[in-house]
């Protein structure tokens, strides 16, 4: 079970809770790089205006910072993974349903509809917000109450501190570049056929945890 499916937990966490936290915060991440890569072909980033492309530098820039975030979780997937499997655990190549923190309600994860889109700063504020929150309370594991040695000490502060709750701050950039736009600005490209198309590659298995 992991600190998540446990709800806000309270004092200190044993070593196996918090391997537990990082295989579901594996499958995080790796939503939130299907999450990305929507985005990025939501906003039509490489569509002509007609197709429902970008109109606007704006709108461009946003794209282009959608494609970044994608490639930002892939490394963050990574170091995760490596720390688990420096910890004895299999790496986690799921995808996480959902996910909750503290201050935030459960939010469905996986490639977004329209109406999500829509909602595209607001949802994506929520998810990063959830994330960090779930990093930041597995910080004293590895800094005032550590549960693991040595090496291995080192390497899951790297994951967890260093690394772990910087989604906030990372989705900034979009809301930053959207700022002033509305969904029907930024959003020509969603629902159409080549959108369609290209979200359905996403989709694959049915996520879970």
């Amino acid at each position: 079970m992991s600190v998540g499916d446990q709800g806000a937990v309270s004092g200190l966490l044993s070593r196996e809770q918090v391997l537990d936290e990082l295989d579901f915060l594996a499958t995080v991440e790796h939503a939130l790089i299907v999450e990305y890569l929507s985005v990025y072909c939501a906003l039509g980033y490489d569509l002509d205006a007609g197709e429902g492309g970008a109109t606007t530098q704006q709108c461009s820039d946003a794209a282009a910072t959608a494609s970044s975030l994608a490639q930002g979780e892939m490394f963050l997937l990574k170091g995760v993974n490596l720390g688990l499997l420096a910890a004895g655990r299999p790496a986690q190549m799921g995808r996480a349903a959902s996910i909750s923190s503290a201050s935030v309600a459960d939010t469905p994860l996986g490639p977004p509809s329209v109406p999500q889109l829509q909602q595209l700063v607001a949802r994506g504020q929520a998810i990063a917000l959830a994330v960090d929150e779930r990093y930041t309370r597995l910080a004293p594991a590895v800094t005032s109450d550590p549960v693991f040695d040595e090496d291995l000490l080192s390497q899951m502060r790297s994951v967890i501190v260093d690394h772990g709750p910087v989604h906030s701050a990372a989705f900034a950039a979009i809301r930053d570049a959207l700022d002033g736009l509305t969904a029907a600005d930024f959003l020509r490209a969603a629902g159409r056929d080549a959108w369609v198309g290209r979200s359905r590659r996403f989709r694959g298995p049915s996520p879970g945890h």
